[in-house]
């Protein structure tokens, strides 16, 4: 770390303070979760007006050159002098610019490099993205856990564990992202965070952790540009880098501690799209949920990772005839992004479960999940006969969605889908057979019960109830949308 990189995080924490105190935050601006891209911040500048939370936008969100007078005002009472000396401003006549991006996570402040056009290195650190947040969202949050954040970049997914856990340990191969990590850590005023650099977990040896997270760059192709995206895999095997992740990540998993990772891996375009990540698991001694986002084929793939970093037309052609032809030499012929839950457990035989999930979680699901592996390793016990007895009960948060479609007979009931929020995008479909008996779950009847009810009250026929409602509620206890006491 040069010495000008050591100053700018001696004067993080000071900094902090007066970010923290002029409402530079999510909730003191602009109410997302994630802080506006420079074009956005443009105008979030003109809506706040004269004054120092404007300033503050154009200095460390827009990147524009403000007038040194507004600077100074708004960062009083630090000196200009010592930040330009930091390296975090420069200074050209009267005005002074950021040589950082800072931005946010929820309430947590994060540094990067920006992402406003300007050329981009090897290490560049990227801003937070949809990513980062659905990861934070699908992490289990237990209290005073040791956490790992591997690959944590800009310190996302540790400054989210710092609020909860006894210890953090972030690791990176970017000594850049390491040097803006301990940074924002300064500015959070976090003290329970530590940083090690190096490939993936190979910093930590053989040390244990109650949590791990995981954002690699697990981004399939020929190319080796950048640190945060690609897996560099040309010359191994493709999509190896998650099987060594879980490989890895599974003997560092303390007993009933818990890992959530976002993967990409290649697959046959008609064969079963889980099937390579069932290979990773086998013999683990963990569960795993597996939730795929999408599975695409090799140009909407290529198209969607080219697109967030080459903008002219010619260099993006070139790139995805370059990507192309890797994937058609490779015989990949379907790639699947999702992430993969996993918690390690002390029975001798593991579960792998699948579900698709198209949409990004409403907020964190930690209850969610813990519920999820609960109930389904519970389910694999019962025969139809036990789910009878089955006592379930409503979530604060669950929510009903209906339609209705017309046909010739006029206005039918679509199946009822059945959500909780903040959570998973899953949802429960229940049909109209099955809503009389869902609308009376109330964590005191058996199931059995309100079926019989639910046949007296609507005359529809008592074996179709029964059967639907069953159905209906194993997939509610599945996707942990209900209590099962």
């Amino acid at each position: 770390m040069t010495a000008a990189g050591a100053r700018l995080i001696e004067c993080a924490a000071d900094l902090g303070k007066v970010l923290v105190a002029a409402g530079y935050s999510s909730s003191g601006l602009s109410g997302g979760r994630i802080a506006p891209n420079p074009l956005d911040a443009v105008v979030l500048a003109h809506r706040l007006g004269d004054g120092p939370p404007a300033t503050l936008v154009k200095l460390f969100l827009t990147g524009l050159a403000v007038p040194g007078t507004d600077a100074a005002d708004a960062l009083r009472p630090l000196s200009l002098d010592a930040l330009v000396g930091a390296g975090l401003l420069t200074r050209s006549d009267d005005k002074v610019r950021a040589t950082l991006c800072i931005g946010w996570s929820d309430d947590m402040l994060v540094a990067h490099d920006w992402q406003d056009g300007r050329p981009t290195g090897r290490d560049h650190v990227v801003a937070v993205a949809q990513a980062s947040m659905t990861l934070a969202d699908l992490t289990v949050r237990r209290s005073d856990v040791d956490a790992l954040d591997v690959g944590t970049g800009g310190g996302v997914q540790a400054f989210q564990a710092a609020g909860h856990a006894a210890s953090v340990t972030g690791t990176d191969v970017n000594t850049r992202a390491l040097w803006l990590a301990a940074f924002g850590a300064r500015l959070n005023g976090l003290t329970n965070v530590s940083w090690r650099e190096g490939s993936l977990l190979e910093p930590v040896g053989e040390q244990t952790f109650d949590l791990i997270t995981v954002n690699p760059p697990f981004i399939i192709s020929p190319d080796n540009t950048y640190l945060w995206r690609d897996a560099g895999q040309a010359a191994h095997r493709p999509g190896s880098l998650g099987q060594q992740l879980v490989h890895d990540i599974v003997p560092r998993l303390r007993a009933n501690g818990w890992a959530t990772m976002l993967a990409s891996w290649p697959h046959p375009k008609d064969g079963d799209w889980v099937a390579p990540v069932r290979t990773w698991f086998a013999g683990s001694g963990c569960d795993a949920w597996v939730l795929r986002f999408a599975t695409h084929d090799p140009i909407e793939h290529a198209e969607t990772w080219l697109a967030q970093s080459v903008h002219a037309t010619a260099d993006f052609a070139a790139a995805l005839d370059r990507w192309l032809a890797f994937y058609h030499d490779q015989g990949i012929e379907a790639l699947t992004t999702g992430a993969i839950i996993m918690q390690r457990t002390a029975a001798g035989n593991e579960h792998l479960w699948t579900d698709d999930m198209p949409g990004s979680p409403t907020g964190s699901a930690s209850d969610q999940i813990q519920r999820v592996f609960v109930h389904r390793r519970r389910l694999a016990q019962l025969t139809d006969d036990d789910l009878l007895d089955a006592v379930l009960t409503p979530l604060l948060g669950n929510r009903l969605d209906q339609t209705l479609s017309r046909g010739d007979g006029g206005y039918e009931p679509a199946p009822t889908q059945l959500w909780v929020m903040p959570g998973l995008s899953v949802c429960a479909a229940v049909s109209p057979m099955a809503l009389p008996v869902v609308l009376e779950l109330d964590g005191r009847r058996p199931l059995r019960d309100l079926i019989a009810a639910a046949a007296d009250a609507t005359g529809f026929d008592r074996d179709q109830i029964r059967t639907d409602a069953l159905a209906s509620a194993t997939r509610l206890i599945e996707l942990g949308l209900v209590d099962w006491n």
